[in-house]
């Protein structure tokens, strides 16, 4: 059996890669540059390098389609945001390859958190209230009447780019059409206003059967990068009644089918989980459920041939994974000089000497990865993000950008 993963510099999707591997699947990894950690496990069969999803949506499509048509597969199974792409051209997908790639719209609908904040709204999920200026006159009316501390965030991201808080008239109207004139966002694209929860985050990966959760994979992050949001690099499994009680009333309601991530701030004073973000693919807590106990992956296998997969909703609690090496750019971003430098040196060295984890990269039977990763993390973060406007740090090149894909597609077509 043969399997296409991509975006191959994925932690998860080394962790997917593996998975396939020790199940005895031949194994096609993909990325757009040499330099991906997942390329070289040594689960590996085939290398696919393909152009950059992020700069060359319709390069990307036009090779992906090729490699498909020309290669039998049994899988496909796409590990990042390349699944938007895939899903726009799934109509041209060959007729018999068994995959779980949602429509279009229905990815966009939960990506979106516009469209995600009117979908709670509808059906009375708790989500923070949420609103969306589309010029100038409406910033200013809603800078006049919300609630501060407010947050600033881009409609469609990750990684928490864009996302900033304001704390007061001014400061909002700055920051708001600084992201503005830097995105060169449109109307429809302009940034959100959003409540500010004073709460815990919680976050979640469900595997979806028809609307019907069956397996499920909640956890607390005890480390993220960047500080407050973004990639929880160190983490913990868990159970939460009211976070898996709000997931299965949004899952149900989508009527989702495969992969879908939900965040949530749980508040400190009532306990309520609010939505506030909803990724519509696998994540970095892949590693983490197959740890805890949810395969996943078998899963995965068997909703794309139309079977149905076993439920596996009881993960063990207490189980921890750790991204190590951008647990290292954590601790070296807390050593730069600055506002409490003490205080978050104490903090780093704390940190960096807890153990009991399950490494997310290396693995003692499977060592190239660790070394392509301690090259490839750093030559992402500190040079390519440097030179080019990101929108999700380290996974440029793998990231979805619609209003660049609209037009390229479009241009191609």
């Amino acid at each position: 059996m043969r399997v296409l993963v991509t975006s191959a510099r994925a932690p998860h999707a080394l962790a997917i890669i593996r998975s396939f591997g020790d199940k005895g699947w031949e194994v096609t990894a993909g990325d757009c540059t040499r330099l991906s950690p997942g390329l070289y496990s040594r689960f590996v069969n085939r290398r696919l390098v393909y152009p950059s999803v992020t700069e060359k949506p319709a390069e990307f499509i036009r090779t992906l389609l090729a490699e498909l048509h020309l290669r039998h597969y049994d899988l496909l199974f796409p590990a990042f945001e390349d699944l938007f792409l895939i899903a726009r051209v799934r109509d041209k997908l060959p007729p018999n390859l068994p995959h779980l790639v949602p429509p279009y719209d229905q990815l966009m609908l939960v990506h979106n958190k516009a469209s995600l904040a009117r979908f709670c709204e509808q059906h009375g999920i708790s989500s923070p209230h949420t609103i969306q200026p589309k010029n100038e006159a409406e910033l200013e009316q809603a800078a006049s009447e919300t609630a501060y501390p407010v947050i600033i965030k881009l409609a469609e991201t990750n990684n928490s780019t864009g996302l900033t808080i304001a704390k007061d008239v001014e400061t909002l109207r700055s920051r708001y059409l600084k992201l503005v004139k830097f995105y060169s966002l449109t109307g429809e694209q302009w940034p959100l206003l959003q409540a500010k929860i004073d709460g815990e985050m919680i976050y979640s990966l469900f595997m979806a059967d028809q609307g019907r959760v069956v397996g499920q994979l909640v956890y607390r992050p005890l480390m993220m990068f960047p500080d407050g949001g973004g990639t929880a690099f160190y983490r913990e499994a868990i159970r939460h009644a009211p976070v898996e009680e709000v997931s299965r009333k949004c899952i149900a309601a989508l009527g989702w089918h495969g992969f879908i991530g939900l965040d949530y701030i749980v508040d400190r004073g009532t306990g309520t989980a609010y939505l506030i973000d909803v990724n519509p693919r696998p994540s970095p807590a892949y590693n983490l459920g197959l740890a805890a106990g949810v395969d996943f992956t078998q899963q995965f296998i068997d909703l794309a041939q139309k079977k149905s997969p076993r439920p596996n909703l009881e993960p063990r609690e207490g189980v921890r994974s750790k991204i190590l090496f951008v647990e290292i750019l954590w601790f070296l971003f807390q050593l730069l000089p600055g506002k409490g430098y003490f205080q978050r040196a104490r903090k780093a060295f704390t940190v960096f000497r807890k153990r009991n984890f399950i490494p997310d990269i290396h693995r003692r039977d499977d060592k190239k990865p660790s070394l392509v990763m301690a090259l490839f993390v750093y030559y992402f973060m500190f040079i390519i993000n440097t030179i080019k406007p990101s929108r999700g740090g380290y996974m440029f090149g793998c990231n979805y950008d619609r209003a660049l894909a609209d037009r390229m597609l479009k241009e191609a077509e």
